[in-house]
C-alpha cells in the first residue's frame, strides 16, 4: 500500500514540476517579447489568454452556468452545461455539478446517467467517483427506488461517516420503516458530527417530532429559520410542531411565510402536504 502511495505522490509531483515550467517558459517568453517590443508583448499576451480561452473552453461553460444558476435562470444554466460536456473534456466535477442541476430540475434519469459516467470514468478522480455516488442516491429516490438509495447510502456511510453521509442516511431512514429509536440515535449522532448543516439539522427535528420531544424541535426548528431563512422545510417543520402543541395561530403564520422559500425537486416537502397542513391550521 505504501509502495503505492509513493507512485501516486511522484506522479504529482512530476505534472507540478512539469506545469511549472511550462508557467516559467511562456513568463520568460512575454518578458523577452516587452523587453524587444512592448506591442510584440501585447500580441503575444492576447493570443496567450486567447489561447488557454480555447483549450479550456469548456470551464468557461462551466462558470457561465454556474454564473446562470446563480441568477436562477435554470434553462440557460443547463444549456452552457450542456455545452461544457459537449466538449468531450469536462471534469468529473463538471459532470457532477451538471448532474445536480438536471436533478433539482426534474430529472432524476438523466441525472443517473451522468453520476454514472463520473463512476465508471477511467480519468475521474476518487473523490469525484464518491461524490457521484453519493447524489446518485437522491436520483434514484426520486424515481421511487427508495430500497436502492437506502443501500446506496449504507454502502457509503460505512466507507466514511461525514455530513453528506449522515444527511442522507437520516433523511432515507425517514422514509422507510426505521425504528423512531433508531432514527433519533442516528440524527443525533449526525448532529454531534456537524450541528451546523441544515439537512442534519432538519433530519433531527423530523426525529425529534416523531419521538413526542417537541420542546427540542421547536427550538431547533427557530435555529433553523434564522440561519435558511427561504428553507421550506424549516417552516413546514414548525408549523407542524405548533399544530401537534395546539397553536394553530402561531402555525398559520410559519405556513404563511413559504410561498417566498426557494423550492426545487430536492425539496423534501411536497406541496399536497403543505396543502394538507393548512387545512388542519384552518
Amino acid at each position: 500500500m505504501l509502495y503505492y502511495v509513493y507512485i501516486i505522490k511522484a506522479c504529482i509531483y512530476k505534472r507540478t514540476v512539469f506545469f511549472l515550467k511550462k508557467t516559467l517558459i511562456v513568463l520568460a517568453a512575454l518578458f523577452i517579447c516587452y523587453m524587444i517590443n512592448f506591442w510584440l508583448g501585447i500580441i503575444l499576451t492576447l493570443g496567450t489568454v486567447i489561447f488557454l480561452l480555447i483549450k479550456n473552453n469548456f470551464a468557461v461553460y462551466a462558470l457561465f452556468g454556474s454564473r446562470a444558476y446563480r441568477n436562477n435562470n435554470t434553462q440557460k444554466a443547463i444549456k452552457w452545461f450542456e455545452k461544457a460536456i459537449a466538449t468531450g473534456k469536462a471534469s468529473g466535477t463538471i459532470r457532477n455539478n451538471y448532474a445536480m442541476l438536471l436533478l433539482k430540475t426534474g430529472n432524476p434519469k438523466g441525472a443517473e446517467e451522468e453520476f454514472n459516467t463520473v463512476i465508471n470514468s477511467k480519468s475521474c478522480t476518487a473523490e469525484e467517483k464518491r461524490s457521484a455516488r453519493q447524489y446518485r442516491c437522491m436520483a434514484y429516490l426520486k424515481q421511487g427506488k427508495k430500497v436502492i438509495a437506502l443501500s446506496g447510502a449504507k454502502e457509503l456511510f460505512a466507507e466514511a461517516k461525514n455530513t453528506i453521509t449522515y444527511a442522507l442516511m437520516g433523511y432515507l431512514m425517514q422514509l422507510t420503516n426505521t425504528d423512531n429509536n433508531e432514527l433519533l440515535a442516528l440524527c443525533e449522532e449526525a448532529y454531534d458530527y456537524n450541528s451546523d448543516d441544515r439537512d442534519i439539522i432538519d433530519n433531527l427535528i423530523v426525529a425529534l417530532i416523531r419521538n413526542n420531544q417537541l420542546d427540542r424541535a421547536k427550538k431547533l426548528a427557530a435555529e433553523l429559520r434564522k440561519s435558511h431563512p427561504t428553507f421550506v422545510e424549516a417552516f413546514y417543520h414548525s408549523a407542524l410542531i405548533e399544530l401537534k402543541l395546539g397553536n394553530k395561530e402561531a402555525a398559520k403564520e410559519h405556513l404563511s411565510n413559504i410561498p417566498d422559500c426557494r423550492r426545487s425537486f430536492l425539496t423534501t416537502v411536497s406541496e399536497e402536504e403543505i396543502a394538507l397542513l393548512e387545512k388542519e391550521a384552518e
